[in-house]
C-alpha cells in the first residue's frame, strides 16, 4: 500500500511539472502557417520604430481565430496586435510598426483564450535578431 501511494504522488508531480509551459518555446498547431518578420530590410535598429510583419495561413478545414500579440517575457510586457478570423484554407497578411525600445526580447504568439497556437522569437537584444532563418546585425 505504501508503494503504491508512493508511485501515484510520484506520477502527479511529473505530471504537474509537464504542464507547465516554457515561455519562450516554438509552438505550433496543425494546419496554421506563420511567416514573420521584423525589421527594416532585416535590419533592426531598436531606438527607432520597428516594422513587424506576419503572413498568417489557415491549412486546416477548421476556422482558426485568436489574438496576435508582442511579448517581452523578460519584462512581462505586451502589445496586443489585434483579432485574428482565418477561415480554413485562408490566408491574411498583418503588419504593424511598434516602439520596442524598453524590450530584450521580443515574441510574437496567437493566442485564443489562454491557449497559445503558435510562437517564435522575433527579436533578442543585443547581438542578433534571428527570424525564419535569417541573420542580421542590430
Amino acid at each position: 500500500m505504501r508503494q503504491l501511494v508512493m508511485l501515484l504522488l510520484m506520477l502527479s508531480a511529473s505530471a504537474a511539472v509537464a504542464q507547465t509551459e516554457d515561455p519562450r518555446a516554438d509552438v505550433n498547431s496543425p494546419g496554421l502557417t506563420i511567416e514573420a518578420l521584423a525589421g527594416w530590410d532585416g535590419t533592426v535598429d531598436r531606438s527607432r520604430p520597428i516594422p513587424v510583419s506576419f503572413l498568417l495561413s489557415n491549412l486546416a478545414n477548421t476556422p482558426i481565430e485568436g489574438r496576435l500579440m508582442l511579448i517581452d517575457v523578460s519584462r512581462q510586457g505586451e502589445i496586443d496586435l489585434g483579432e485574428v478570423f482565418l477561415v480554413g484554407g485562408g490566408t491574411r497578411r498583418f503588419a504593424s510598426v511598434q516602439m520596442l525600445a524598453d524590450w530584450f526580447e521580443c515574441f510574437a504568439e496567437l493566442r485564443h483564450s489562454e491557449e497559445v497556437l503558435w510562437r517564435r522569437e522575433l527579436v533578442r537584444v543585443p547581438k542578433v535578431l534571428l527570424i525564419c532563418g535569417g541573420l542580421s546585425k542590430l
